[in-house]
C-alpha cells in the first residue's frame, strides 16, 4: 500500500504592488503549517517540493482546496513532480501538460547586495 499525501491549497493574499499574473496558491501538506510552495501550478510544484523532502515517488498525491473535501487533482507523486502546465499566447490553444524543465541557472543574473559591513 502506497502512502497518500494530501496537499491543501488556498489563494495567496494579493500584493497590490505586484501586477496581476494569474492567481497563485499557497500549498501545504495536510496537517502541517509550513508552506510547500506558492505557485500558479501548486499540484506540480508541491510534488517537486515533496520529492526534495524525501517522500516516496510512488506515493499518491491528492490536492484539495482549503475547506473542501473534494479531490481537485490526484496522481502519482513521481509523475506529478515531472510535469507542469504549458500555456500558449495565441489565444486559441488550451493549456496542456508538459514535461517540467527547471529554469537554467546560467540564465539567472546574480546581484549581490551592498552591506555596511567593513571590508
Amino acid at each position: 500500500m502506497t502512502e497518500k499525501l494530501v496537499i491543501i491549497i488556498k489563494p495567496e493574499p494579493r500584493d497590490p504592488s505586484r501586477p496581476p499574473q494569474g492567481q497563485r496558491y499557497e500549498a501545504r501538506l495536510e496537517g502541517c503549517d509550513s508552506v510547500l510552495c506558492v505557485s500558479r501550478t501548486p499540484f506540480f510544484d508541491a510534488g517537486r517540493a515533496l520529492i526534495k523532502q524525501g517522500y516516496d515517488p510512488d506515493s499518491r498525491l491528492v490536492m484539495r482546496h482549503d475547506g473542501s473535501a473534494t479531490q481537485a487533482l490526484r496522481g502519482k507523486l513521481g509523475i506529478a513532480a515531472k510535469l507542469t502546465v504549458k500555456e500558449y499566447d495565441d489565444g486559441r490553444s488550451p493549456p496542456t501538460f508538459a514535461r517540467y524543465r527547471p529554469f537554467p541557472a546560467h540564465r539567472v543574473t546574480q546581484k549581490l547586495a551592498k552591506t555596511d559591513a567593513p571590508e
